[in-house]
């Protein structure tokens, strides 16, 4: 349960600086409610938008997972772990490309974090 709640907290803190390096852009122009149906932003690159899409994936798999293992499912723990590391991964990658970013793009990518960040409370 110790390692649950540090890779809780080192998700919540790189979804922190997510946050802090994408920034707060002006409202854009997606559809849907929550995350798993945002759209492409529009303006911006596609090949950003892909990697963006990929981090919504991946995001999605690991509320999926840590659900699971807080609800008792210790076997998920390992694979929990791997999605962690690649959630930091792409943190970095996404921090890297803030510059790049339209405000579109940096406020989809803040949706995302915080979506995720609120299904694991």
């Amino acid at each position: 349960m110790k390692k649950l709640s540090v890779n809780l907290i080192s998700l919540f803190t790189l979804l922190l600086l997510v946050n802090i390096f994408t920034g707060c852009g002006k409202k854009d122009a997606t559809v849907g409610t929550d995350s798993k149906k945002e759209t492409t932003t529009s303006g911006g690159s596609t090949e950003i938008d892909g990697m963006i899409d990929q981090y919504q994936k991946l995001m999605d798999e690991y509320v999926s997972i840590v659900k699971d293992v807080k609800a008792g499912k210790t076997s998920e723990m390992a694979k929990m772990q791997e999605l962690s590391t690649k959630s930091t991964e792409w943190a970095k990658k996404l921090a890297d490309l803030a510059p790049k970013l339209t405000p579109q793009q940096s406020e989809r990518i803040r949706k995302i974090s915080d979506s995720a960040a609120d299904q694991m409370k």
